[in-house]
């Protein structure tokens, strides 16, 4: 599943699960849904916007894929769904500002026009891409437009930038930094860039680059606010473990004792999952193939489980025949795993080579290759 959108919202307008207020009954919004001033008089601009409001919060995921993971198919249509939304939403953001041009919301409506368009392109509606493009041109260029959204524009293309596939992933982050840096320079006071930055870093992370990622963790978790500092703080925690031999125990399921250490010649994947997390059904069928293919030749998994109910996690594994070991504990967030390792969103996924050393915090990224890779030492 596409995920990058809900990021780029969560980050300029402060997306599967990250934290523990996530909750898989909880539909996802389109956008922050704005706050409602009760002072203003019901107007028919006034009901037009409460009707716009209506028009953020998408389908949730069908409550089947909890039991039985979609086929990529039934991803591809779902995503393609929600893109229609949200480019309709767009057209309803638009429609009320052009029709309530004075409505003390219209500019916050031609705001949301800009992200919605966004969220549709993301989720397969690429259509809108000249549209989207011509419309951020007009804003950047407007003198009337506030520089706090001038701020967001450029910051929302960049994240965008980051969120696409590309050929050469390297020269995209490398245009992304750019783009930050250049936006620092010209927004000096707008502490909102050092989690574009950071997002920078998690893509060289993904690409396997840590030294340029630490170095750009570690400028973050100097010169950035309390909360991007923390989060920076926590992604040099982690890198400071790779390269190093990896400590990890637990009974499974079943009672059984698991240990890193018994799986020597050995490439293991570690994965921090749920039954309720949508990404992690949605990339399962994924991960199957794959240990269907590398586990004669010496691929393990792990997982580590934040469901709450046992019943409903053996289930499911049995369903799905999923043989690996399990860590449970039925306390979600507060797994003791989890808590130990900081991990902030799942599916994580981490791969320890044959000797036992953490060699990658991103296995969501090029999985084969990278077991490829090190089965191959």
């Amino acid at each position: 599943m596409k995920n990058m959108e809900w990021a780029i919202i969560g980050l300029l307008f402060a997306a599967c699960a990250t934290g523990p207020a996530f909750s898989a009954d909880e539909p996802k919004q389109l956008v922050k849904q704005p706050a409602i001033d009760e002072s203003v008089s019901a107007t028919a601009g006034d009901k037009a916007w409460e009707e716009l409001k209506k028009a953020f919060i998408p389908p949730p995921q069908p409550k089947e894929w909890r039991t039985t993971p979609p086929t990529k198919d039934q991803i591809a249509e779902f995503e393609r769904q929600n893109g229609v939304l949200a480019g309709s939403a767009a057209d309803k953001a638009k429609e009320f500002y052009t029709k309530f041009p004075t409505h003390p919301r219209a500019n916050e409506a031609r705001g949301l026009e800009l992200r919605l368009l966004t969220v549709a392109i993301e989720l397969g509606s690429t259509n809108r891409q000249t549209e989207l493009d011509a419309l951020l041109e007009k804003r950047l260029s407007d003198p009337a437009v506030p520089e706090d959204e001038k701020f967001r524009v450029r910051a929302q293309r960049i994240a965008n930038m980051l969120g696409e596939e590309s050929t050469d992933r390297a020269a995209n982050l490398a245009q992304a930094e750019k783009a930050v840096r250049e936006l620092q320079r010209d927004f000096p006071k707008k502490n909102e860039s050092y989690d574009l930055l950071l997002m920078v870093a998690g893509g060289l992370l993904e690409e396997e680059n840590l030294q340029k990622a630490r170095q750009i963790t570690e400028e973050v978790a100097r010169k950035a606010p309390t909360e991007t500092q923390e989060q920076a703080q926590s992604q040099l925690r982690k890198l400071d473990r790779v390269g190093k031999p990896f400590e990890l125990s637990f009974k499974d399921l079943n009672g059984k004792e698991v240990n890193v250490t018994n799986y020597a010649g050995k490439v293991v994947l570690l994965d921090f999952w749920a039954t309720w997390c949508g990404p992690c059904i949605a990339g399962l069928p994924e991960l199957k193939e794959i240990f269907a293919k590398y586990h004669p030749r010496g691929f393990e998994i792990l997982g580590v489980s934040l469901d709450k109910e046992k019943d409903t996690l053996q289930k499911f594994l049995a369903d799905e025949k999923m043989t690996w070991p399990q860590h449970f504990d039925g306390t979600g967030w507060d797994n003791t795993l989890v808590r130990n390792y900081e991990i902030e969103g799942i599916p994580t996924l981490w791969l320890i080579d044959k000797k036992g050393n953490l060699r990658n915090l991103s296995g969501r990224v090029a999985l084969p290759a990278k077991v490829e890779k090190l089965l191959a030492e």
